[in-house]
């Protein structure tokens, strides 16, 4: 089968449709196979702009005040007994839970926005992990203070141990971060730095 090369002409139809429309209606307009329309705008660079992207999302969603057609109905009363049985054989029994659900005391460890890892624990068996600090701190003191925050006093966040746990107001916490905290010759270190910064950019301002 011969490769069918494309025209000047089906490019520039191609480039002025495929922002805005489905890749359907360029195959009915420039008359090629959808993998064709598919590879050439990749080797084009070309994208669905924002307008087509968000349109075509709200086209799969329910529309607001939309009630499904089974609600508040009981299996039986829109399908046929013999899809009823076939149902049972597939749904979840009470009780049942999934394959993949982890026990009780499970870890795992996870990074936040900033890249940094905790240990997280699933604690109870119908609520989502929580952090390990927090759990072993409420188990040895009961619930963590509105506003405070649990820290590890060697800075390490694997080091999950009670010993090794403060529980901190957010000021106590910005307070222990401070440059204050810091032995004295880092402290001049930091100052020091800090004014080498600054002349650096007044020197390109």
């Amino acid at each position: 089968m011969r490769c069918k090369f494309w025209t000047q002409e089906e490019i520039d139809l191609l480039v002025a449709l495929y922002p805005d429309h489905s890749n359907g209606e360029i195959v009915r307009k420039i008359k090629k196979t959808k993998k064709s329309v598919q590879a050439k705008a990749f080797l084009l660079g070309l994208k669905k702009s924002k307008e087509y992207t968000a349109a075509y999302k709200r086209k799969g969603q329910f529309k607001k005040g939309h009630k499904p057609f089974n609600k508040g109905k009981n299996m039986s009363e829109y399908c046929s007994p013999e899809v009823v049985e076939k149902m049972k054989k597939t749904q979840f029994k009470k009780g049942q839970k999934p394959q993949n659900t982890s026990p009780l005391g499970y870890e795992c460890i996870r990074p936040d926005k900033s890249g940094r890892s905790y240990i997280y624990v699933k604690a109870h068996e119908d609520k989502p992990m929580i952090l390990k600090q927090r759990y072993i701190w409420e188990k040895a003191y009961g619930p963590i203070p509105k506003g405070c925050a649990i820290v590890f006093k060697d800075g390490n966040s694997l080091n999950v141990t009670l010993e090794n746990l403060i529980c901190l107001t957010r000021g106590g916490l910005a307070v222990r971060n401070s440059i204050h905290n810091y032995p004295e010759e880092l402290k001049k270190t930091i100052k020091l730095k800090n004014k080498i910064v600054k002349k650096i950019a007044k020197s390109k301002t």
